[in-house]
């Protein structure tokens, strides 16, 4: 096997087993997941047109003022992809995220509806020449998802509202792309569904995953798509002193293999801007009083100001041990709907000052802004076999 071929992306494992199930592998077993979660209250179900996978609703219903999380879906996995220890000469991290199959369902769930949702156990097996009723099971290899709360008010106030299982036509999309560009999809998805998991009790940490979610797609599409003049030119803007080293050598061809193999590592910044201005959803429906709105994408110069502020954040956080300005932290304002930025002029807390300048806009606003550019992002993203698909 040459090296190209063992590092190519197969896709993730929900991806490869929907297309053992088209290709109409024989079903090994058949697996029941609880799919964990604090939202309000779940409509409908999902049992034709996912494949190899059903969403079943549990009834379950949650007061409006609780902090817990309970099953309100059942993820039914019918499993035809047999277990392939492949190639052990090497490592290989291309499709890893550090989940399981049933993880990287409620990960594309998750963004898809816009709420908390994790996976529990396996509760039930069923073997297809076993009993038709299924077997039940606790093995205990993963905990149920702990869920912390705050007391100041809830920090993504959108993320306990009513959905229905029926609003995610995306998921039908999945087996259709090509491998790769699902992978990055799931990894995407589980690097949001980590952040607004934690977003009530550590929204620093929510901050830098959702930073992260984008960077994923971002660094992908720029590896994919971007053309090698644009990558010098990038490079030029980033990098003018090794530029300049690299045209004192008088060769040409020396500037263009380095800003090749730098296509990842440059203009940081840049990317991450560049995708939510591509991508950028319109503003929410219903929206507070001028002085208490982030300023949109058509007034493009500022925009892309605050998400460069924010980028600036993101890495005096990893490389500076700087957190996220508790301003940008909080549970937004409530009244004529919630606040998408902080309040007043400056803020000093926790040994630290802020001003308005600096705080762009709070946690929810970005989280609305994410997801969606998200979603816009996989509804765009080319097919590479049309049609297929389905059950």
């Amino acid at each position: 096997m040459s090296k190209k071929h063992a590092n190519r992306s197969k896709g993730p494992m929900c991806y490869q087993n929907w297309h053992a199930a088209l290709e109409d592998k024989p079903l090994q077993w058949t697996v029941e997941v609880p799919l964990y979660s604090d939202v309000g209250g779940i409509t409908g179900q999902l049992t034709k047109g996912f494949g190899p996978y059903q969403l079943l609703n549990t009834g379950a219903f949650l007061f409006p003022k609780s902090t817990s999380v309970r099953p309100v879906m059942v993820l039914r996995v019918d499993e035809h992809q047999e277990l392939e220890w492949g190639d052990m000469d090497r490592t290989e991290t291309q499709d890893y995220h550090g989940g399981s199959l049933c993880d990287e369902i409620a990960a594309l769930v998750s963004l898809c509806l816009g709420i908390r949702l994790k996976a529990g156990e396996i509760s039930r097996r069923f073997d297809p020449k076993g009993d038709p009723k299924g077997s039940p099971q606790a093995i205990g290899l993963q905990e149920v998802p702990v869920f912390s709360g705050n007391r100041c008010g809830r920090v993504l106030p959108e993320a306990v509202g009513e959905r229905s299982i029926q609003n995610i036509p995306l998921l039908c999309k999945l087996p259709k792309l090509c491998p790769k560009d699902a992978a990055v999809l799931v990894r995407s998805a589980r690097m949001y569904q980590e952040a607004i998991w934690v977003a009530e009790a550590q929204p620093e940490l929510s901050w830098l995953l959702l930073v992260s979610s984008v960077e994923v797609v971002a660094d992908h599409r720029m590896v994919e798509n971007t053309p090698i003049e644009t990558m010098i030119e990038i490079m030029r803007t980033s990098e003018p002193e090794l530029v300049a080293v690299l045209e004192k050598c008088g060769d040409e061809a020396l500037v263009r293999e380095v800003a090749q193999v730098s296509k990842k590592r440059l203009g940081a910044t840049r990317k991450f801007s560049d995708f939510l201005l591509e991508f950028c959803p319109p503003p929410p429906k219903t929206r507070p009083s001028e002085p208490l709105r982030v300023v949109w994408k058509d007034q493009e110069g500022a925009f892309r100001k605050a998400l460069t502020v924010i980028y600036g954040h993101r890495s005096r956080a990893l490389h500076g041990g700087i957190p996220f300005p508790p301003p940008m932290c909080e549970a937004p304002l409530e009244g004529n709907n919630f606040s998408e930025i902080p309040i007043g002029l400056a803020t000093k807390a926790r040994g630290g000052t802020w001003v308005r300048k600096d705080t762009p806009m709070l946690l929810h606003a970005f989280e609305y802004i994410v997801r969606n550019a998200l979603l816009n992002w996989w509804e765009s993203m080319p097919l590479e076999v049309e049609g297929r698909g389905g059950a």
